[in-house]
């Protein structure tokens, strides 16, 4: 609280104090999450002043950060000058710190992606705190930009090297060598814990959807299964002859603590408790246990082998009866419930009050095709058994270069479940596929189109987060051609 009331000295609204924010924001989160603890109205206004006062103009015309570069020495307008020439597009692209207009215009996620997802963290804490409606609809924007133009099926963000962050609209290039693909693992970090903000904000499934699907591929991957190694980026595509092995050591280190940080926090991320009601939300289906606030001791409990099997125990067990909201997930065609009379909202099966007893639930987990919204240029598939990302990785198809393969419009089968490197019981998946005939061209163009074999071959998948775990030549791939 000292080293924070220093902080409201220098910086906030009244004369003789800086009228400025962070570069990265993160103080916000803190103050916010410390203002829950303590009550204390100091931190809620100095949270709501960083969070406000970012993308703010004098009448000048000029940012916080124009007027800091020239307190030392430096000119903003000089692009070749610039301290951030290699990260902005232009001279004062004050987007990279989603500092070009204030939050309440923003329409559109632009900039750094970790940046952007910890201050739209924050902004959804502080809705939830203040009730400010200007700040709500602008959280709900950047949100549908984010998932219906701007993630990766993987759940990374980030389409843009050169500033490790956000492209266009629908630009998701899939590989480091176009430098894009950035999808850094601490930008799937962030999303995870803002869908679990906006999740205390309203109870939508759709919110969970996509924590679950950036937990189980963007971020869960980044991880080599040597428990010490890891990624920093993480393309959906890299190419045969040129592995990318996970590292032990970053000059930047963002990356392996925050992995250690989430996995630490888990828990927090797969149950919330709701008001007054007793209500307990399942957000994610992973075994566990939940001790209900308020409760004289009750425990909720899952059994499941989820994401491999798609049965699942939910006991219930204390003094107090707990009512359940259950989320289906957006890849569940159907599920069954033990026990009748509930009722679905927005993606949750709301159960009446359960005690000292068990519910059970199974979704089935079928493979299925998933393919990219044409405005992409993305006339590709993927696949998907459950949560999971599966990409076709040379380990197991040796006798094709995956990078001239496409896969047939025929079903996709499951395995016998196996051992991949340490994980027990991983299910690959099969489908046909050809391979590219004439692929070695004298030069870059032609007047003979790409020719595939008439014959079929078999392709096996796992799943994405287990890639380069096995060795390898290098060649994996998410998005398949097709044919």
């Amino acid at each position: 609280m000292k080293a924070i009331h220093h902080v409201a000295s220098v910086f906030g609204p009244e004369e003789g104090k800086k009228h400025g924010y962070p570069g990265h924001q993160e103080i916000e989160i803190g103050l916010l999450r410390l203002y829950e603890l303590t009550g204390d109205s100091l931190l809620l206004s100095l949270a709501e002043y960083f969070i406000l006062e970012r993308g703010k103009r004098d009448a000048h015309g000029e940012s916080y950060y124009d007027q800091e570069a020239k307190a030392r020495g430096a000119d903003p307008y000089d692009g070749m000058g610039s301290e951030m020439k290699s990260t902005y597009r232009f001279p004062r692209d004050y987007s990279y710190h989603q500092a070009h207009v204030p939050l309440v215009e923003q329409n559109e996620i632009k900039g750094h992606s970790v940046r952007a997802v910890y201050y739209l963290t924050a902004a959804t804490d502080y809705v939830r705190l203040s009730g400010n409606r200007a700040v709500q609809d602008a959280v709900d924007r950047l949100w549908r930009d984010t998932v219906d133009a701007k993630i990766y099926v993987t759940g990374g963000l980030g389409a843009m090297r050169q500033w490790e962050g956000f492209g266009p609209r629908f630009f998701m290039g899939d590989a480091e060598e176009g430098h894009t693909c950035y999808a850094e693992t601490c930008a799937s970090f962030g999303l995870i814990n803002w869908c679990s903000r906006m999740l205390r904000l309203k109870l939508h499934s759709e919110y969970a959807d996509v924590m679950e699907t950036a937990l189980y591929n963007g971020f869960l991957g980044a991880v080599g299964l040597d428990g010490k190694s890891f990624y920093y980026e993480n393309p959906l595509t890299t190419y045969t002859g040129h592995p990318k092995p996970r590292s032990t050591w970053f000059e930047v280190a963002c990356c392996p603590p925050n992995v250690g940080k989430l996995l630490g926090s888990l828990g927090s991320l797969i149950y919330s408790s709701l008001g007054s009601d007793n209500t307990v939300a399942v957000h994610l289906w992973i075994a566990s246990d939940f001790t209900v606030p308020n409760s004289a001791g009750t425990v909720v409990s899952q059994k499941t082998n989820m994401p491999w099997s798609g049965k699942v125990e939910i006991t219930v067990r204390g003094p107090k009866a707990v009512n359940l909201a259950l989320r289906i997930p957006s890849w569940a065609s159907d599920y069954t419930c033990s026990v009748s009379g509930g009722e679905t909202r927005d993606g949750y099966l709301y159960l009446p009050a359960v005690q000292d007893s068990t519910v059970e639930l199974e979704f089935p987990i079928e493979p299925r095709k998933v393919y990219a919204n044409p405005l992409t240029g993305k006339d590709e598939v993927a696949v998907m058994l459950g949560p999971l990302v599966y990409c076709i990785e040379d380990v197991d198809n040796k006798a094709v270069d995956v990078d001239y393969v496409a896969l047939t419009d025929g079903p996709v089968g499951k395995g016998a479940p196996t051992k991949i490197a340490t994980v027990e019981d991983v299910i690959p998946l099969y489908t046909q596929g050809k391979t590219l005939v004439n692929k070695q061209w004298s030069k870059l163009y032609g007047s003979s189109p790409w020719r595939w074999s008439d014959e079929t071959i078999d392709m096996v998948l796992v799943p994405y987060f287990l890639r380069m775990n096995r060795g390898g030549n290098g060649g994996m791939r998410v998005w398949s051609r097709r044919v």
